[in-house]
């Protein structure tokens, strides 16, 4: 029960971690793309038309959010997992996969969006889990201490 746990807190860090990259590199693309003075992010009648003036280099910032925030956080969450667990990290992915579908369906996003961003998911998800897996057999970290 004790490795449930552990697994589940592993899992919600990394997605804590993902969140926060996101939340780091979205910003950064509004300000190399600045929304029109009439529209403001905090106005949900105004987001739909917020993603239909948003240019393409914005919308890339937005995929390299997702990118690396699923890479960073499925790192963490299988670095941090029991056994390092690289299932974890995948399902950090999943998560942030599934995040990215509510908000691609709240906000209307072009085509391209939805394809490019839904196929960086798994490969990043996968790398991350890989990476974070491996690096932590070697370091120790989140080694099983009743094991």
């Amino acid at each position: 029960m004790v490795k449930f746990g552990r697994g589940v807190l592993a899992v919600l860090a990394g997605c804590l971690v993902a969140a926060v990259v996101m939340g780091v590199v979205e910003p950064v693309g509004r300000l190399v793309y600045p929304l029109p003075p009439d529209l403001d992010l905090s106005k949900p009648t105004d987001l739909p038309k917020i993603a239909r003036a948003m240019p393409t280099g914005a919308f890339a910032f937005i995929i390299a959010g997702w990118a690396i925030g699923t890479l960073i956080g499925s790192s963490v969450a299988s670095k941090l997992a029991p056994d390092h667990r690289p299932a974890h990290g995948l399902a950090v992915g999943g998560l942030m996969m599934a995040s990215a579908v509510a908000n691609m369906v709240r906000i209307p996003h072009p085509t391209w969006v939805w394809v490019v961003g839904l196929a960086l998911f798994p490969p990043m998800s996968f790398v991350g889990a890989t990476l974070g897996s491996v690096d932590a057999d070697r370091s120790g970290l989140g080694a099983d201490p009743a094991a």
